[in-house]
């Protein structure tokens, strides 16, 4: 809702601003109404994809403590190409498409993917425009098309937790099941799958309301867990969001919490 109201206000303050530029450009000028209208249509365009590039530059980024977890050991193997960070573990039956969170740096997951791969899960973190996965909702064909396991379970924080449950939802065929922190299906999740959701008591940014009315939504399997102390955040290291409630545990403990709930998760699918 929010991001709708910021579009429209978006939208209509360019449109506006188009009108003032194109009475000034024009001043003293006997252009027709048609060009008139053109060139406040052109103004207001430009205007609309300055305050967007403008916007999506400003976002969150990763604390300097994730280069770590950029890097192999641990019996993990770390890699990047374009598309994304594979985090390839000692697992091999188990992946992860990872989408992260609006406006956030992608490798602020690194530690809870890291973390995960080491357990077994291998995954994979996308890479996406401008840091929002809507975007490129598909994202994840280049990763699931591209390796073979046996069972791909898709997963995202927050809008990108949206997305994931979408693309979930139309690919039933190659995935288990969706993975939600601090998030919550916008379509109905069909019954053939899976549905984990995590999120932290502290939460400020995540809308309670649009959470429980997501449930109807939900598959009849579905597991939840609501971590004491955990907020919105602390699923990525990319320091206090706003909006966001304060945490009362460390993003560490708050990712251990989910890696726990994830394994027991994964290992009740395959059952």
């Amino acid at each position: 809702m929010k991001y709708a109201v910021a579009s429209t206000l978006v939208l209509a303050l360019s449109i506006a601003a188009g009108i003032a530029l194109t009475r000034r450009i024009s001043a003293g000028k006997e252009y027709s109404p048609l060009k008139r209208i053109l060139i406040t249509a052109a103004v207001s365009m430009i205007l609309i994809a300055a305050v967007l590039f403008a916007y999506l530059e400003v976002y969150y980024h990763a604390d300097g403590e994730v280069k770590e977890y950029l890097k192999s050991g641990s019996g993990v193997k770390v890699s990047e190409s374009k598309d994304a960070y594979f985090f390839d573990g000692p697992g091999s039956e188990n992946a992860v498409v990872f989408y992260p969170g609006a406006k956030v740096e992608e490798t602020s997951y690194a530690p809870l993917m890291f973390r995960l791969a080491r357990q077994g899960t291998d995954c994979f973190l996308l890479k996406l425009p401008f840091r929002m996965a809507i975007f490129e909702p598909n994202a994840a064909d280049d990763v699931t098309l591209a390796y073979d396991y046996d069972h791909w379970y898709l997963m995202g924080h927050s809008l990108g937790g949206i997305v994931a449950a979408e693309y979930d939802a139309k690919n039933t065929e190659e995935t288990d099941g969706v993975i939600l922190l601090a998030s919550y299906p916008t379509v109905p999740v069909p019954n053939s799958e899976r549905l984990l959701s995590i999120y932290g008591t502290n939460d400020g940014c995540l809308s309670r309301n649009e959470y429980r009315e997501s449930k109807g939504l939900w598959p009849r399997n579905r597991s939840e867990l609501i971590i004491r102390g955990g907020n919105h955040a602390g699923f990525g290291y990319y320091g206090p969001q706003k909006g966001d409630g304060e945490a009362e545990i460390s993003p560490y403990e708050q990712q251990s919490w989910t890696i726990d709930s994830i394994k027991k998760f994964t290992a009740s699918v395959q059952q």
